[in-house]
C-alpha cells in the first residue's frame, strides 16, 4: 500500500494505491478499513466499478491479480481543528494459500492539506495583514538547502504548504505568502518570511489562534523532514 494527496479546488483527496507484488498468485478479499479522527470526515469514491464502497470509512476488493494495481480515491475534509490529523487504518486479504493477512497503516494529515494558495497582490496582502489579530513568530535554525533563498522558499512554500508567493522582495531577503483554508473561507493565513545568516524567521498572521498554531507546528515538521 502506498498513497499520495491530491489537492483539489475544493476538497482533499487520498489516492491509495494497492498493489499485489507476487509475480504469480494473487490475493483475494481484500479490505481496507480506515480509521479517521473526530475532526476529520471522509467519503469513498472510486474511478472504476472494481472496489465496493461498506461505508465512508472502508471499501473492499474481489482480487487483485498479480503484478497488478488498483487506486481507490478518498475524499476528505476537516470540521474543526485538531493537533491530531492522524490517520491509521488495516488492510486484511488471503493469499493464495487462503490464509488471512493483515497489515497496519498509518500517516498523518497536516493543515496545509486542507489550504490553498490565495492570490493577492502586495496592497491586499497589507491590508488584510493589518486585519488579523493572531500572530505567532517562529523561527526555522539552520534551514534546508531547498530554501536557503528567497525564491526557494516562495516556490516550496507554494508547491508543498499550499501558499501563494505574493511578492519577493527585489532589495531584501524577505518574502511574503498567502494561503486561505478550504472549509472556513473567511479564514486566511498570512506569512511573512526573512532570511537572516541561516535561520528563516517567519511571521504567521490569521484571526484564528489555532490555525496560526497548526500552520507554525506543520512549517516546522516539514523543515525537519528536509532537513
Amino acid at each position: 500500500l502506498s498513497y499520495n494527496i491530491i489537492y483539489k479546488d475544493s476538497v482533499t483527496v487520498v489516492a491509495f494505491y494497492f498493489t499485489n507484488l507476487h509475480p504469480e498468485n494473487e490475493i483475494k478479499n481484500i479490505k481496507c478499513t480506515l480509521q479517521l479522527p473526530e475532526n476529520i470526515s471522509s467519503k469513498v469514491i472510486t474511478q472504476n466499478d472494481i472496489f465496493y464502497n461498506i461505508d465512508n470509512k472502508s471499501f473492499s476488493l474481489d482480487s487483485l491479480a498479480p503484478k497488478s494495481t488498483s487506486i481507490a480515491l478518498i475524499e476528505t475534509r476537516i470540521n474543526k481543528f485538531s493537533f491530531n490529523m492522524n490517520v491509521n487504518g488495516k488492510i486484511s486479504y488471503f493469499n493464495i494459500d487462503n490464509f488471512s493477512k493483515n497489515l497496519r497503516y498509518t500517516f498523518n494529515l497536516e493543515i496545509s492539506s486542507f489550504l490553498r494558495p490565495l492570490s493577492l497582490n502586495t496592497n491586499a496582502f497589507g491590508q488584510l495583514w493589518s486585519k488579523q489579530n493572531t500572530s505567532e513568530n517562529i523561527s526555522v535554525k539552520n534551514i534546508p538547502a531547498i530554501i536557503d533563498s528567497k525564491e526557494k522558499i516562495a516556490k516550496h512554500f507554494h508547491n508543498f504548504l499550499n501558499f501563494y508567493p505574493v511578492e519577493i522582495s527585489r532589495t531584501t531577503n524577505e518574502t511574503i505568502l498567502s494561503s486561505k483554508l478550504l472549509f472556513k473561507k473567511e479564514l486566511i493565513v498570512l506569512l511573512h518570511c526573512g532570511l537572516v545568516h541561516c535561520n528563516l524567521n517567519i511571521k504567521i498572521r490569521s484571526k484564528d489562534k489555532f490555525l496560526v498554531q497548526l500552520v507554525g507546528r506543520n512549517i516546522q515538521r516539514w523543515s525537519e523532514s528536509n532537513s
